[in-house]
């Protein structure tokens, strides 16, 4: 009878241990998955981020030297890219202040002045509104910002890279 019961004891341990080690295995899946996910939205929020100060200082740079002429090229494409995965993940806030910063990249007559006359449009149909310019540049720091600060979503800071501790 002494073996019976050692038999009953293994066969209890064994399921226990199965079902333990199948729910270890699992956690660990799941926490694997968390940290890939949140690896890839503090990537992509990062290219958003040097995607909107790239903007920025491309339209600050024309601002400045008073190129008003010409077609402003503006980049979004981090944006797109990213637009189904920050729907998911941002507050509300966050995302308003984002649409609002790359909505006038998607219907570009918006930064060019519209009280030029038809003449003038033939030798230069872009010329930039210097007030819309300025607008623009302030959706860019505000989408930014908000970005950096949203509640749901903290940028980790990571230290550089080649710095050493002593």
């Amino acid at each position: 009878m002494d073996g019976f019961w050692q038999t009953i004891l293994g066969a209890v341990s064994a399921i226990f241990g199965g079902f333990g080690g199948a729910w270890f295995i699992r956690w660990r899946d799941t926490e694997r998955a968390k940290r890939e996910h949140d690896a890839l939205m503090t990537g992509r929020i990062r290219v958003v981020l040097s995607e909107l100060a790239e903007n920025n200082v491309n339209l600050t740079l024309r601002v400045e030297a008073q190129q008003w002429l010409g077609r402003f090229e503006a980049f979004d494409r981090a944006f797109r890219d990213a637009e189904p995965l920050f729907g998911r993940e941002l507050s509300m806030e966050a995302l308003q202040e984002l649409f609002q910063a790359y909505a006038p990249l998607r219907s570009p007559s918006w930064l060019y002045r519209q009280d030029i006359t038809d003449a003038d449009r033939v030798v230069q149909p872009y010329v930039i509104d210097p007030q819309r310019a300025e607008d623009l540049r302030a959706r860019f720091a505000a989408a930014g910002e908000m970005l950096r600060q949203d509640r749901r979503f903290r940028v980790p800071q990571r230290p550089v890279e080649n710095e050493r501790k002593p």
